[in-house]
């Protein structure tokens, strides 16, 4: 859907009232249905509901005006069509004309008009609708959302500000962008937003807001200082953060964004400043940090100047910097026991010093943390990632995932199984119930397991995984556990049944093939269940349409092993899944086309 076509039927939703629409508004019968005899407390109750479990179902405010303009031209027509027709303020609208009964129950309800004033849906309907929608909402307290997008001298913006400048008194929750084209595009300072900035920033306090995300075209919003109501507060980053705010206390959850790739300022406060604003944050449960890049500008010492802070009700850190800023932070501060963490981190090789000193800080969430049934666990070059769940699963937040990556070392790889294994071992992993283990290192299937200490710190991280049913690698993985075995009489992975293989590797399908059956028939003279699926389907096609099957066939051995794996043609157009079971005799068998 186009922004035109949705124009018109946020235009269509927006029809201005008249005495000439009332006909057209039916008396509800009495005993038609049910919800008809409902009392009117009852009723109002309903829409109340109604309007606040569908008022989250919006473009998110983190979106940048480039992924908003890409969600307009890309988006599934009817996707965009369902998030406008579930749009709150539309569902208000359409709900007041179903009959004459609603209609005035929600015309005297302000409140309701008041929580769901969207500025994303406004900036498409006609002015007076602005002029009505504020009407309705009356003296009631106000929570504006919503981006909009305008362009130079366009009315709306004013229309827009003027609203949040007058009606600040008594604003209960903003979360607004307003972008101005000539801002955006050709940097160019827009008089309007300049204009509004004054006016918001003219407020002296703000007694009833509860949570402040405003950011108008890249301005210094200064935000009061009294603000008694206040609990979050959300600067991308603006209104600027400051240290010495009266409401710093009071905060449930912060959130200071910094995104280098979005071209924002450093932050206006030191780190001292921060420590000293988060220590008076006792309350506090949530928190977020990103791009403050500190460590970038200056050393920061790890011992001495920074005060430690316990924040006793802290459930929950996201935190995404240079490496030496995360760690500044996180070893200052003892959250609560169970706190989730989520670190993203980049170092260079001038800091590989203060990895044990990251151990430690790892360790201190990961102990009271219990790993769910999937596990990701990847040491690959310049990456190291520990995450409780696959990526791009349903969770948002997972309660563990740790992602630190090192700038690129021309002579070789800084984070390889060599460190990242004995680091990983190092950190206690509550990893019981985990069933599906990924697992993705740079080890070298051709170095050799001489060393008795690097034997054995392997050995004490896979044999953490007791309960594991999938184990999802690539080749020199499963080598290398095939060649642990070789060294250990205890079972490692003992209810494994299922092997994944993913694409891309060093080693060839004879040494492959060859550990493998080396890894199968150890664990059946230790008597463990027979591992039964061997997965090569991530591995895709061979090229020039070649099979699989040539190197399969040396599994025959191997009775009862189901092997699963891709085939196709020449042209790469017809692709089949194929099952062949080990041993029996029989020709593989599409299972999927």
């Amino acid at each position: 859907m186009n922004s035109q076509k949705l124009e018109e039927a946020c235009m269509a939703f927006m029809r201005p009232p008249s005495h000439t629409d009332e006909p057209s508004i039916p008396p509800l019968v009495e005993g038609s249905s049910p919800i008809a005899i409902l009392p009117q407390d009852i009723l109002w109750l309903i829409f109340s509901f109604i309007t606040k479990t569908i008022r989250d179902e919006r473009y998110p405010a983190s979106w940048n005006i480039e992924k908003f303009q890409y969600y307009l031209r890309n988006t599934n027509p009817r996707h965009t069509d369902r998030v406008h027709r579930l749009n709150p303020m539309v569902v208000l609208k359409r709900t007041s004309q179903v009959c004459r009964k609603w209609r005035e129950i929600l015309l005297n309800a302000p409140s309701l008009w008041a929580q769901v004033i969207d500025i994303t849906v406004l900036s498409w309907a006609p002015p007076w609708w602005w002029e009505e929608v504020t009407r309705r909402t009356g003296d009631a307290l106000v929570s504006i959302r919503g981006k909009a997008f305008v362009e130079p001298n366009d009315p709306l913006s004013s229309i827009i500000l003027s609203f949040l400048a007058q009606n600040w008194h008594r604003m209960r929750e903003v979360e607004v962008s307003v972008l101005c084209r000539d801002t955006i595009e050709f940097g160019t300072e827009s008089q309007v937003l300049y204009k509004a900035d004054a006016l918001i920033g003219a407020q002296s306090s703000a007694p009833y807001l509860e949570s402040i995300s405003l950011d108008l075209a890249h301005l210094y919003t200064s935000f009061p200082l009294e603000a008694p109501s206040l609990r979050e507060f959300h600067s991308a980053p603006y209104p600027p953060f400051n240290p010495q705010s009266l409401w710093i206390p009071q905060l449930r959850a912060l959130s200071l964004n910094f995104n280098p790739a979005q071209d924002c300022p450093s932050p206006t406060f030191t780190l001292l400043e921060l420590f000293n604003a988060l220590k008076r944050m006792t309350a506090l449960n949530s928190l977020n940090l990103q791009g403050l890049g500190f460590g970038k500008r200056s050393f920061l010492p790890l011992d001495g100047l920074f005060p430690n802070i316990v924040l006793p009700n802290l459930s929950k850190i996201l935190i995404q910097d240079d490496l030496q800023t995360c760690i500044c932070i996180l070893k200052h501060i003892t959250p609560k026991d169970g706190c989730s963490l989520r670190l993203r981190a980049k170092g260079n090789h001038s800091q590989e010093n203060i990895i044990s000193l990251l151990q430690n800080i790892v360790g201190r969430y990961s102990r009271h943390h219990i790993f769910g049934e999937e596990l990701e666990i990847t040491c690959w070059n310049s990456l190291l990632r520990i995450s409780d769940g696959r990526l791009g699963t349903p969770s948002r937040f997972p309660l563990l995932f740790i992602d630190i990556s090192w700038d690129r070392d021309p002579d070789g790889p800084v984070m390889n199984a060599d460190r990242a294994i004995p680091f990983l071992t190092g950190i206690p992993l509550n990893v019981n119930r985990v069933k599906t283990l990924h697992l993705q290192t740079a080890w070298d299937p051709t170095s050799t397991l001489v060393s008795q200490d690097r034997r054995l710190s392997l050995l004490s991280f896979f044999g953490r995984f007791n309960s594991v049913v999938e184990f999802k690698s690539s080749e020199p993985e499963l080598v290398l556990l095939s060649r642990l075995s070789e060294h250990h009489t205890e079972p490692l992975l003992p209810k494994l049944q299922s092997i994944q293989l993913s694409p891309g590797s060093s080693v060839s399908s004879v040494e492959f093939y060859d550990s493998f059956i080396k890894f199968r028939n150890a664990r059946k003279d230790q008597g463990l269940a027979l591992i039964s699926t061997l997965d090569l389907t991530p591995k895709g096609c061979l090229p020039g349409g070649q099979s699989h099957l040539p190197n399969i066939v040396c599994l025959d051995s191997l009775t009862g092993l189901k092997v699963l794996y891709v085939d196709c043609d020449d042209s790469f157009l017809n692709v089949t899944v194929q099952e062949y079971i080990c041993g029996s005799g029989s020709l593989p068998t599409p299972v999927l086309s």
